[in-house]
């Protein structure tokens, strides 16, 4: 399903959803969020389907979090991503592209974008060997189909 199909039956963005966005800091703050950043399209200002916010939180769940964000920012179109158990690839891209919207503090900040490079870091050669293997397979599954076609 793509993106604009997922959204099809929700109503367009509102057009003050930008502005909205500093009204989260109150939920923000009573829901026990440490950090928040806006990411995606709506980060780089430029027109999209939905509102893509990445939310690190002391215990409640992210996803809980859903309906009051939804509430707040006028749209359903809401996407979360719960930086505690999201992908290295994921946490870089966020804090590469995205936008801060929250911090408990300064220090929370710094720990997790810290941890999150070094994590980055660390599962590069993971992520170098599992592109050579995935080169490798297509090449495979080329070369059998090209000589199963010339049979």
């Amino acid at each position: 399903m793509s993106i604009a199909e997922r959204w099809q039956r929700f109503e367009k963005l509102p057009a003050d959803v930008r502005q909205n966005l500093e009204k989260l800091v109150p939920l923000f703050e009573k829901k026990g969020v440490l950090l928040a950043y806006l990411f995606g399209s709506l980060s780089r200002h430029q027109p999209g389907n939905d509102v893509d916010i990445a939310i690190l939180t002391r215990a409640e769940s992210v996803f809980r979090l859903r309906a009051a964000i939804s509430d707040i920012l006028g749209t359903e179109r809401v996407d979360l991503v719960d930086l505690r158990n999201a992908p290295p690839i994921l946490r870089f891209e966020i804090l590469c592209s995205g936008q801060l919207l929250y911090a408990v503090d300064e220090a929370t900040q710094e720990q997790f974008e810290l941890a999150s490079l070094h994590l980055y870091r660390d599962t590069s050669p993971l992520r170098r060997q599992q592109e050579v293997s995935l080169r490798e397979r297509i090449a495979s599954w080329l070369s059998e189909k090209k000589a199963s076609n010339s049979a």
